[in-house]
């Protein structure tokens, strides 16, 4: 949570970059991402240099892991050297993410890898303490009196220490890969200036460890730069409660006020919302069979339909069940279940997503988008074209045509874009007929979407 970013000059295409970041302060994986995550580039995907598939475990500590030589020595340099023997030493216990960023931070500074300015930048961020860092006192307190024994900083203050953990939590981005999975967390003390907005005008995007900022929509001079700091297709209510809680503050901005003075509070909505979340939550931790959490998806679709508000005159675009939809498209991949996976990411791709975000270079629509070619292209065809009576091979071209068309306002990585590029000219040699046989498909798969809505998860 900052002071404000304002732009320099008019903004006047969506998708603009306003700024990059090429190396933070701190970035460190999620302890789950350790083992099939590169510390280096932030890549799973990458080659290996020798061959063999597997990311090489740092020999001295054996906790985090490299795709090459380059990506090791990168991150040597960056702050490992610094850590490597303290990992070693408490190896096999790895320090929880928030611990090793902190203590990346402290080493980083102790041994002048980051500028005074840079550290002084980090120490004027607000940090102000949320409700959920308000349970977390001895938590924290304990933390930082295991940073400062772990970094040998004698002269820092333990309470300093405890004050760069809060804001850590408050001021740090979610490090995430070119499709939108978290993997770590990302703290650079310039960007993080930038506000919160549910009505934001920029994005973050992340290619391995550089953070660009992308405009959404055309801005003036002097404009303020809006980032979300949450998913804001929930309702005012929620949102608001996810930002007093994670962040310490009451949102009042145009999108909040907004819907809180027309009625965004009603309790139906809110009711349902809480039982979604709670429903992910559980599903997530708790079931570990992909066809068990399909079921449990499904059950809660057409269940927390029934509790949505009268009034809602979509619930195909309401918040819990865009949610839900896309675990249940996450399990069904997970269970090869393809051809009930593809008819719901063609819902989403036609009906959902056009609303939530009418931005068409917005990532998630990109990505979602992304997704339904390739589940059109690696499914069985003839069985898609049977069940649904549409023509698979237009419905990849048109969705690989549209991301192309829009590429110059796109907010993706470049990863992303280049492995849209690739599919792309592999089919485009096809426009032509394709192009002229489009209506017809999609009025065939207008009546497959109505049939898959009123049979199933979502009527």
């Amino acid at each position: 949570m900052g002071t404000g970013l304002f732009t320099l000059c008019p903004i006047t295409t969506p998708g603009t970059e306003l700024f990059s970041i090429a190396t933070p302060l701190t970035a460190v994986l999620d302890s789950a991402r350790l083992a099939d995550t590169c510390a280096g580039c932030y890549d799973s995907r990458r080659p290996i240099d020798d061959g063999s598939g597997e990311l090489k475990a740092c020999t001295r500590c054996r906790v985090v892991r490299y795709c090459g030589r380059n990506c090791q020595l990168k991150d040597w340099r960056f702050a490992h050297s610094l850590e490597c023997s303290i990992f070693g030493k408490l190896h096999p216990r790895i320090l929880p993410n928030n611990v090793r960023a902190v203590l990346r931070i402290v080493l980083r500074y102790k041994h002048k890898k980051c500028t005074a300015d840079e550290f002084q930048a980090f120490l004027k961020l607000s940090h102000a303490q949320s409700d959920q860092q308000r349970g977390k006192r001895e938590d924290i307190r304990l933390a930082a009196r295991a940073v400062k024994e772990y970094s040998g900083v004698a002269d820092m203050d333990e309470g300093l220490i405890a004050s760069l953990f809060t804001r850590l939590d408050v001021n740090t981005f979610n490090l995430v890969t070119y499709d939108y999975t978290p993997i770590g967390l990302y703290l650079d003390p310039y960007s993080s200036l930038m506000n919160h907005s549910c009505a934001y005008n920029a994005i973050v995007v992340f290619d391995g460890d550089r953070m660009t900022v992308k405009s959404t929509r055309p801005m003036r001079l002097d404009e303020q730069v809006f980032v979300s700091y949450i998913d804001t297709t929930y309702c005012v209510s929620t949102r608001r409660r996810q930002l007093r809680q994670r962040y310490g503050f009451e949102c009042e901005c145009v999108k909040c006020t907004e819907e809180a003075r027309s009625g965004g509070l009603l309790e139906e909505l809110v009711a349902a919302e809480a039982a979604g979340e709670q429903l992910v939550a559980t599903a997530s931790q708790q079931v570990q069979d992909d066809n068990a959490r399909i079921q449990k998806y499904t059950t809660g679709l057409n269940t927390i339909r029934q509790k949505m508000p009268s009034s809602s005159h979509s619930h195909l675009t309401k918040q819990p069940l865009v949610a839900l939809r896309n675990e249940l498209i996450v399990s069904l991949i997970n269970a090869a279940r393809y051809d009930d996976a593809w008819i719901q990411c063609a819902i989403e791709y036609l009906k959902i997503d056009p609303v939530l975000y009418p931005h068409r270079g917005h990532p998630l629509r990109r990505i979602h988008a992304w997704r339904l070619a390739k589940l059109t292209a690696s499914t069985d065809q003839a069985h898609l074209a049977r069940r649904f009576s549409v023509d698979p091979a237009v419905v990849l071209w048109h969705v690989l045509q549209w991301l192309v068309d829009g590429e110059s306002e796109a907010c993706s990585a470049p990863l992303l874009q280049a492995q849209i590029r690739a599919m792309y000219a592999e089919v485009s040699q096809m426009g032509p007929n394709m192009r002229m046989e489009w209506p017809a498909v999609e009025e065939r798969l207008e009546d497959a979407l109505q049939s898959e809505l009123a049979m199933g998860v979502d009527g």
